[in-house]
């Protein structure tokens, strides 16, 4: 280790202490993504990258491809954030610079003069009464709304994961390639933790025993998070996304500190999110490649 990082270092998944950890996670700018229920069902056997007793850290995961090391970003986090004292966060980006050859990491904000590449995600504010939120909602909406009411259907609330994998799988798998079989066992193993440890919500519509639409929620923090939602044609005509929304606001609302949408680079999901009245907020896919040709062109194609 080079003298100039001090006491920086690498610590294995099995010796991270778990307790530090979590304090330090609850005090992040997007707590949910840094817990380490969310990470471990996320990116199994995930390390970290910490500054002395805890000053500060930073989840990692570096692989090594023949002779070069590589970090890419895991799915199902957004992005990632130096935790504990933030002010050192140029020192944990220069060693990220000078021992990892490849990497695409995504951080909350940009804190280096890497190549970084501005994505986006919307959140909407929950600190205040559901009718005065309710004002913000498009009329899109609010005539999605009177549809859903129209059908007699209810929103109510399940543990029925697998009925919403098997779903997105019909109606989505085939458009996301990165939705492979592995994806979707990382995804129910998360709900499932979530659902275990009292801070996750599985929200349905079914018309008799037919899953039309389901979403699951994450509270955490008094900050809710959109993970994963899905919807068939027949939920789509009665509006059962938005009713699946709507319901999680009205509990959330004067209660929670904002809904987080999850973020997408979509513009059909995006239009979709700020039709509630939610806000654009941006993160940032950091990328360094320093690898020789013609592996450094074969990896910037993935």
């Amino acid at each position: 280790m080079s003298k100039r990082f001090g006491e920086l270092k690498v610590v294995a998944h099995s010796e991270i202490d778990r307790l530090k950890w979590n304090q330090m996670a609850a005090l992040a700018q997007f707590p949910y993504f840094m817990h380490t229920d969310y990470l471990d069902a996320c990116w199994p056997e995930w390390d970290a990258l910490i500054l002395g007793d805890y000053e500060a850290a930073l989840p990692l995961k570096i692989k090594k491809k023949l002779v070069w090391s590589i970090a890419l970003h895991p799915l199902f986090i957004r992005s990632i954030e130096v935790l504990g004292d933030t002010t050192k966060s140029t020192v944990l980006s220069d060693w990220l610079q000078e021992n990892v050859d490849f990497f695409k990491l995504c951080f909350v904000k940009s804190f280096s003069n890497l190549e970084n590449e501005e994505r986006l995600f919307q959140i909407l504010p929950l600190d205040s009464a559901y009718i005065e939120i309710r004002k913000q909602y498009s009329e899109n909406v609010k005539r999605k709304l009177k549809s859903f009411e129209k059908s007699g259907l209810q929103v109510t609330e399940g543990n029925n994961i697998e009925g919403l994998i098997q779903l997105f799988k019909a109606e989505k798998a085939d458009v996301y390639e990165q939705m492979n079989e592995k994806a979707l066992t990382h995804l129910a193993q998360l709900m499932e933790a979530y659902l275990t440890n009292g801070r996750g919500k599985l929200v349905e519509v079914r018309s008799q025993y037919q899953l039309l639409a389901a979403a699951f929620f994450i509270v955490q923090e008094k900050k809710c998070l959109y993970l994963k939602g899905i919807v068939n044609a027949e939920g789509k005509k009665i509006g059962g996304m938005q009713a699946l929304f709507d319901m999680v606001i009205q509990e959330g609302a004067n209660r929670l500190e904002y809904l987080d949408f999850g973020g997408s680079n979509d513009a059909g999901l995006a239009a979709f999110n700020r039709k509630f009245g939610s806000n654009d907020f941006k993160y940032v896919l950091l990328k360094q490649n320093k690898l020789p040709w013609p592996f450094n062109w074969l990896a910037d194609r993935k």
